[in-house]
């Protein structure tokens, strides 16, 4: 993403959220250590204050979506690690913006 295209209060937000914005070579470099195991899983959960809180997990599998990954990223994954499914999270997240979008037309 283009750094330059995100607002302060956008940016403020997502990093108060535990979301950091990465230009597209970044990832591409991070989608690679991910591969090799060099780079870390970092989660976020938030504490009874409502503020989050960044620690590490370990995880042998990587969620991939063909129809939504390009496969630049993808090509770089080491394929015993892949798993190719949708996100649990999609169908959810897609019912939700459904129903966010029937409730502003009605």
């Amino acid at each position: 993403m283009d750094k330059q295209k995100v607002s302060i209060e956008v940016k403020t937000h997502l990093e108060e959220n535990g979301i950091e914005i990465k230009e597209y070579t970044e990832v591409s470099i991070d989608v690679a250590l991910l591969a090799t195991n060099e780079l870390g899983f970092v989660s976020t959960t938030k504490n009874v204050n409502g503020k989050h809180q960044t620690g590490e997990e370990s995880s042998n599998l990587i969620w991939a979506n063909l129809a939504s990954c390009c496969y630049d990223l993808y090509s770089k994954l080491n394929p015993d690690t892949v798993l190719l499914q949708q996100s649990p999270l999609a169908l959810p997240k897609a019912l939700k913006v459904e129903a966010q979008g029937r409730w502003c037309w009605n």
